[in-house]
């Protein structure tokens, strides 16, 4: 493994650059959005509208970066930065809502799509043999979460939320700058065409939503993929006359195969219909107890920090516990948070909620894709970890879109109990598939 000087030094600066852009754009798109005029349901169809097509041309935009023998994936994350700043600048320059709204959108929709570029960085020097610690350089970005929602939270109760795009543009140059410290060339290495090409690009995605990845939030190396099986040997590959004239049994299809890992994938729909309800209308959720945008800012920066220790310790929890057990224990700790913020008296309470992000959410993404790797034959689990991100994806959308309408309809204490309903039915349903999982 080669040294390469500086290299995750350098990584944690795209990281942080690129999580602060995260916050802006998309943690603060209530906050701002709402200071525009656009009700609570507009602003989860916009969310929603900006996550499916960053889900459509994730896979697209990886492919190419993988595989093209023109464009780098430094020149990807250029591109995707300059028009994050174009469009920041547009969505700062107009007025109008009906202007506004679609360039948003594309914003939001940017701010996703960079992600699994950004964190595949780690995988292309990996791949060519030098030495980059993903863990610390994704620690730099929760950090920088963390820093950059109270910071943004502060400046918007004093200056108003139309310094949000403004600060998204200088973080999106920022992310402009942070690739020149990076040489990088077109086209895969011999490792990466032996793992199934666009396998590992395609892989490391964080949420929102982009989620899975293998060196991503504390998970363990690259996955194997279906070009990691050994040749079967020759003879055995030639069937005897017997076996010839019989009909070929038919392979049962990618669900009927793992009939635990999509009662998973249900749950996890539900788990972050609750967790995006919670992210994107938590300004509302503040302001019920006379709080605004910089307790808004410190509530997500709490959930930020509190991130960081699970992550960096869950290979030591996943020794001492079922992979299935800790997928398990986090949809109990999306629970006891959706019940702590539906019970909340006063903005304290809130704070003290998101203290549970440790237990739920940083809990959940590791545990999530290394049970994913553990459940998948060899020849499905790349496809395992694109259905783990298309799960919590739909999750957002339908989190967003939901929790706008009731909270439109009814407002924030029905929008709570939604909210809890969705967390409650992703603990029945993941718990449901990790006992089926540990019967096995």
């Amino acid at each position: 493994m080669k040294a390469g000087e500086g290299l995750t030094g350098r990584y944690c600066l795209l990281q942080g650059s690129y999580y602060g852009v995260n916050c802006a754009v998309i943690g603060y798109a209530s906050v701002f959005l709402l200071e525009r005029g656009m009700s609570p349901a507009g602003i989860g169809a916009l969310i929603a509208a900006g996550n499916v097509l960053s889900a459509v041309l994730q896979p697209m935009a990886a492919g190419i970066a993988d595989r093209s023998g023109r464009v780098t994936l430094k020149q990807m994350i250029r591109l995707a930065a300059a028009a994050g700043a174009i469009l920041s600048l547009l969505v700062g320059v107009f007025g109008s809502l009906k202007l506004i709204a679609p360039l948003y959108m594309a914003l939001a929709m940017i701010a996703n799509l960079e992600m699994p570029l950004v964190n595949a960085v780690s995988v292309y020097f990996s791949n060519r043999g030098y030495r980059i610690n993903f863990g610390p350089a994704r620690g730099i970005g929760s950090l920088t979460y963390a820093a950059f929602s109270y910071g943004l939270g502060l400046l918007a109760g004093m200056f108003g939320a139309g310094l949000i795009p403004w600060a998204s543009m200088a973080l999106y140059a920022a992310v402009f700058a942070c690739c020149g410290l990076f040489s990088m060339k077109p086209g895969t290495t011999k490792v990466e065409e032996q793992a199934g090409g666009g396998g590992n690009a395609a892989a490391v995605q964080d949420g929102g939503a982009g989620l899975i990845a293998t060196p991503h939030d504390g998970a363990a190396g690259p996955m194997a993929a279906p070009g990691d099986r050994p040749a079967a040997p020759a003879d055995a590959t030639a069937p005897c006359a017997p076996c010839a004239a019989q009909p070929r049994r038919r392979e049962p299809n990618f669900f009927s195969r793992y009939r635990t890992f999509t009662l998973t994938l249900a749950g996890v729909v539900m788990l972050f219909a609750f967790h995006n309800i919670t992210c994107t209308y938590m300004i509302r959720m503040m302001e019920r107890f006379g709080g605004g945008s910089e307790e808004m800012g410190l509530a997500l920066a709490v959930a930020a920090v509190c991130e960081l220790p699970t992550m960096l310790l869950f290979s030591r929890l996943a020794r001492s516990f079922r992979v299935s057990t800790l997928l398990a224990a986090s949809a109990v700790g999306f629970v006891v948070k959706s019940l702590l913020l539906l019970a909340a008296w006063d903005v304290n309470m809130i704070l003290a909620a998101q203290v549970f992000q440790a237990f739920s959410f940083a809990l959940f993404i590791p545990a999530s894709v290394a049970f994913t790797d553990q459940v998948m034959r060899a020849g499905d689990k790349i496809k395992g970890q694109a259905y783990m991100t298309a799960a919590s994806t739909l999750g957002s959308v339908a989190g967003n879109l939901s929790g706008g309408i009731v909270l439109d309809a009814s407002g924030v204490s029905a929008m709570l109990v939604l909210a809890c309903a969705f967390a409650l039915g992703g603990l029945l349903t993941v718990g449901a598939a990790a006992a089926g999982e540990r019967r096995k």
